[in-house]
This record gives C-alpha cells, sequence and structure tokens, in this order.
C-alpha cells in the first residue's frame, strides 16, 4: 500500500510540474502575440497538453488504486477482529466447561491492538469505515453484498 501512495503523490508531482510547464509555455505565446486573439499553438504545447491529459489519466487510475487497496485493508483488519473474538469467545467457553470456572488468565478479544483511522481519511472514508465496522459486528457474512452494492452505486452515479 505505501506503493501505491507513493505512485499518486509521484504521479501529482509530475502533473503539477507538467501544469506549471504548460502555463509558462501559454505565457510566453501570449507575450509573442501581443495583442492578436488569434490562438495558435505549437507542437511542444500540444505535446504538453497531451501529456497533462495522460498524467491526470495515470493520477486517477493510482488514487483509485490505492482506495481499493485502503478498502481491502480495512475490510481485512475487521474479518480478522471478528475472527480474533470468535476464537476467544469459544477459548472462554471452552476453559469454562473443562475447568468449571472462568480461565484464570482472563483472555479478551480487545487484546489486539485495533489500529485507528488513518489520519489521511476523509470524513465520507471515515463514515464507510464506520459503516463496515458496524455490520462485520452485526452480520460479517453480508459485507460482501453490501460492498458491491455500494461499488454498483458508485459506477451508476459516474456515468
Amino acid at each position: 500500500m505505501q506503493q501505491k501512495a507513493t505512485q499518486v503523490n509521484a504521479a501529482l508531482e509530475e502533473l503539477k510540474e507538467t501544469k506549471a510547464s504548460l502555463e509558462q509555455k501559454r505565457t510566453e505565446r501570449a507575450a509573442q502575440a501581443g495583442g492578436d486573439d488569434a490562438v495558435i499553438i505549437d507542437e511542444e504545447e500540444y505535446a504538453i497538453i497531451q501529456k497533462v491529459k495522460s498524467l491526470k489519466d495515470t493520477y486517477k487510475k493510482a488514487h483509485v488504486q490505492l482506495g481499493e487497496c485502503n478498502t481491502v485493508e480495512s475490510d481485512s483488519q475487521m474479518r480478522g477482529d471478528a475472527a480474533r473474538e470468535e476464537l476467544v469467545a469459544a477459548f472462554n467457553g471452552w476453559y469454562a466447561e473443562n475447568f468449571d470456572g472462568p480461565p484464570d488468565l482472563v483472555v479478551a478479544a480487545s487484546a489486539a491492538p485495533t489500529p485507528a483511522a488513518p489520519p489521511y481519511m476523509d470524513n465520507d472514508e471515515q463514515f464507510e469505515l464506520l459503516q463496515r465496522q458496524r455490520m462485520v459486528a452485526s452480520d460479517p457474512e453480508s459485507v460482501a453484498f453490501h460492498k458491491a452494492r455500494t461499488e454498483a452505486k458508485q459506477k451508476r452515479r459516474k456515468k
């Protein structure tokens, strides 16, 4: 995931540099044209414009991939937490059955540290994470269905 974040940052930085180059080229063209209203783009400026478009596409794809990685990571974390809680509950039940009482060493499901939400999440991402956590707690088997439904809604909105 760190690699994806680095790719997103690199693509964004290159896009900013290319846009600055394009602005410089446009400023030079405007200075050379004087008061002429006709806009004539030379080959170099056209190539820069095409590069900006290409970099925008690259950035968008990298950003989407990073979002998918974040989603997969948080889903995996939630499944792991749910499995840990289930295992601890089963162990405590087994111990109580076999040794007539609670374990001497109380095993709690919350013994494993739960990671805080990454600081780079916006409000919508934090809300989605909260929804997924609640869903996993109430019905872990429905996570895949709700995730697919959410993605389908997002695709329809983009059209």
